[in-house]
C-alpha cells in the first residue's frame, strides 16, 4: 500500500535538471575551439610562406643563381635564333624538294621530245637554264628537237649556239630558258 503523507503537498518539489544549456555551452567551446585551430593553422602555414618567400629571395639575389639565369636567358635566345633558322630551313627545303620535282618532270618532257635520229649526250641545269649537247643525223632533227622543246609549256626559249658538223653528225648545244612561275595572292 501507499503510504500517505499529509505534508507532501508543503515540501518543496525537487527540480528538473535542464541540461540545455550546458549544452549549448559546450557546442559554443567547441565552435570557438574549431574557430581558434583553423586561425592557428592559417597562421603557421602563412609564417612558413613567408619565410619560403624570403629564402627564395635570397637565393635569387645570390651571384651564382644569377649567373646560372644569365647562362639560361642566352641559351634561351640561341634556341629562338636555331627555332627560326630550323623555320626558314624548312621553307628552302620545301622549295628545293618541289625544284626536285620540276626538274624531274622536265626532264622527262625533254626525253620525250627527242626525236629519233637525235642523242643527247649531257643535260645541266643551272638556276632557270636547262643546257642540251647531243649530236644527230642531220641539221633537220635538231630542229625538229629545237620545235618540239618551244611546244613544252615548262619551256619559255630554246636557243641553239653552236652547232658543228662532225664525222657526219651534227654536234649540238642547245641553251633553254625555264619559264618561271610566280603566284601572287592577295591577303584576305
Amino acid at each position: 500500500m501507499h503510504d500517505i503523507n499529509f505534508f507532501q503537498q508543503y515540501l518543496p518539489k525537487p527540480k528538473k535538471k535542464d541540461y540545455g544549456m550546458l549544452l549549448m555551452l559546450i557546442l559554443l567551446l567547441l565552435v570557438v575551439c574549431a574557430i581558434a585551430y583553423f586561425e592557428y593553422d592559417y597562421y603557421m602555414k602563412s609564417t612558413a610562406l613567408k619565410t619560403h618567400i624570403k629564402e627564395v629571395e635570397a637565393k635569387n639575389k645570390d651571384p651564382e643563381t644569377l649567373k646560372q639565369l644569365e647562362i639560361i636567358d642566352r641559351k634561351n635566345q640561341i634556341h629562338m635564333s636555331l627555332d627560326q633558322t630550323l623555320g626558314k630551313l624548312s621553307i628552302v627545303d620545301s622549295y628545293m624538294n618541289l625544284k626536285k620535282t620540276v626538274y624531274a618532270g622536265l626532264l622527262t618532257d625533254i626525253s620525250d621530245s627527242v626525236p629519233e635520229k637525235c642523242y643527247i649526250s649531257d643535260i645541266s641545269i643551272e638556276n632557270d637554264t636547262v643546257n642540251i649537247t647531243g649530236f644527230a643525223d642531220s641539221y633537220e632533227s635538231v630542229a625538229q628537237f629545237q620545235h618540239q622543246l618551244r611546244e613544252l609549256d615548262k619551256l619559255q626559249y630554246v636557243f641553239s649556239p653552236n652547232m658543228a658538223e662532225q664525222n657526219a653528225n651534227y654536234a649540238f648545244t642547245l641553251a633553254v630558258l625555264m619559264k618561271v612561275e610566280v603566284d601572287y595572292e592577295e591577303d584576305k
